[in-house]
C-alpha cells in the first residue's frame, strides 16, 4: 500500500518507524509529474493558493497610499509654512534696515543720518 504524505502532516513521533523507498525517475517521468498541476500546498501566494498574501497598505493588492504625512505619498507637498519658506511669506523678518524694514538702523549723532 503506497499513499502520499504532505510533509506538514509528518509527526515527529512516526519517523523513525517509516520506511521510505527512493525512486529514481528519467526526465520524461519527472515533466509528466511537474505537468500534473497537482499542488504539494495551497499556502496564500504560492503553489495555488491565493495570490494575494496581504492586503497591507501598499502591498500585494492594498491601497497604493501609506501615509497622507505633508509631503509624502499623496499628502501636501509642502511640509512646512515657516516664514519665507516652502510657502510662507517672504519676510522673515521686520527688523530695521533688513527684509522690509526701515533702511536707518540707528539714529547715533554723526552717522546713518543723525544729528
Amino acid at each position: 500500500m503506497h499513499y502520499y504524505v504532505h510533509p506538514f502532516q509528518l509527526e515527529l513521533h512516526k519517523l523513525e518507524n517509516m520506511i521510505v523507498h527512493v525512486q529514481h525517475v528519467n526526465n520524461r517521468e519527472v515533466k509528466k509529474i511537474a505537468d500534473s498541476g497537482l499542488f504539494t500546498s495551497q499556502s496564500i501566494g504560492e503553489e495555488g493558493g491565493d495570490t494575494v498574501t496581504t492586503q497591507a497598505i501598499g502591498e500585494e493588492g492594498g491601497d497604493t497610499v501609506t501615509t497622507k504625512a505633508i509631503g509624502e505619498e499623496g499628502g501636501d507637498t509642502v511640509t512646512t509654512q515657516a516664514i519665507g519658506e516652502e510657502g510662507g511669506d517672504t519676510v522673515t523678518t521686520k527688523a530695521v534696515g533688513e527684509e522690509g524694514g526701515d533702511t536707518v538702523t540707528t539714529k547715533a549723532v554723526g552717522e546713518e543720518g543723525g544729528f
